[in-house]
């Protein structure tokens, strides 16, 4: 029977983990689930503050990062679900996200709530790898 596998990521920060208590991915077989990912870089300084283009660049990035490190690639993710704090954002983060994903796009599940504080986005992924 396949187990769970932790990912972490080496671009990705980890203060957060035990706190939140929460993994940056699990491996489940040649699934990955990745957590929902927040625009703060590996030093866990918030990126972009007020600027919705770049954090979603950073949020991208977090998740390449993730699936990198669990062997695959942004071509592997299947399925995101992306929320952002005002409808307003959802036309430029489909911009940054079309900079990291090729058609056929995953599927995708836009919502508009509250997030933390300074977070206007944040993304999960799911991925199916090495098939």
């Amino acid at each position: 029977m396949a187990k769970n596998i932790e990912i972490i990521a080496p671009g990705v920060d980890v203060s957060g983990n035990d706190k939140f208590v929460y993994s940056h991915g699990i491996r489940r077989g040649n699934l990955l689930f990745i957590s929902g990912m927040v625009p703060r870089d590996r030093d866990n300084n918030l990126v972009g503050a007020d600027d919705i283009a770049v954090q979603c660049v950073q949020v991208y990035e977090n998740i390449k990062s993730v699936v990198e490190a669990a062997g695959g690639s942004m071509a592997d993710i299947t399925e995101t679900t992306v929320i952002v704090t005002d409808n307003k954002y959802k036309a430029t983060h489909t911009e940054v996200r079309k900079r990291y994903f090729s058609p056929p796009y995953p599927c995708s599940t836009a919502i508009v709530a509250g997030l933390s504080p300074g977070y206007l986005v944040e993304v999960n992924a799911t991925a199916v790898l090495g098939d």
